[in-house]
C-alpha cells in the first residue's frame, strides 16, 4: 500500500477520531452499495477518496479512480483528481494523456490542469516516479 508523504499528511484536512469513525463507517456502506451495483461510478470515486483520506491507501484511491473512469470515461473531476495524482507520484505522461482527456472534452479545467502540468514538466520528472500506479 503506497501512502502519502508526511508533508502531505500534514496539509491534509484533518478529521477528528469521531468524524473518522463516521467516515469508516460511510465507507462500509459504500462498499455494500458497491456489492449491490458494482456500475455505479459515484461510488467507485466516492470510495476512492474515502481510502485515501482514511487509510492513507493512494493504492486503492488510484483503483477506484481508474474503475470509476472505466464506467464514465468522460467525469472530467475524476479525471482531475486523477491526473492530479499522477502529478504527486511523477508520472507525468500519464498525467499529460489525463489532460489530453480533457481538453478533448472542452472541460473548463482542462486550462488550469495543463498549467499545472507544464510547471512540472518544467521541475522534471523525478527518478523515483513510479512505473505503477500509486
Amino acid at each position: 500500500m503506497d501512502r502519502w508523504s508526511q508533508q502531505e499528511l500534514n496539509e491534509s484536512i484533518g478529521y477528528t477520531d469521531d468524524e473518522l469513525s463516521d467516515y469508516r463507517v460511510a465507507r462500509e456502506h459504500l462498499l455494500r452499495s458497491l456489492e449491490l451495483n458494482p456500475f455505479n461510478p459515484t461510488v467507485h470515486w466516492l470510495l476512492a477518496n474515502a481510502y485515501g483520506e482514511i487509510d492513507n491507501d493512494t493504492s486503492t484511491l488510484m483503483q477506484f479512480y481508474n474503475s470509476s473512469l472505466e464506467l464514465d470515461p468522460d467525469d472530467d473531476d475524476v479525471l482531475v483528481a486523477r491526473m492530479g495524482l499522477h502529478m504527486k507520484a511523477g508520472r507525468l505522461n500519464e498525467a499529460e494523456r489525463d489532460l489530453i482527456h480533457l481538453e478533448r472534452l472542452g472541460s473548463y479545467h482542462a486550462e488550469p490542469m495543463a498549467k499545472h502540468l507544464r510547471k512540472a514538466k518544467v521541475n522534471g520528472e523525478p527518478d523515483d516516479a513510479r512505473d505503477k500506479p500509486s
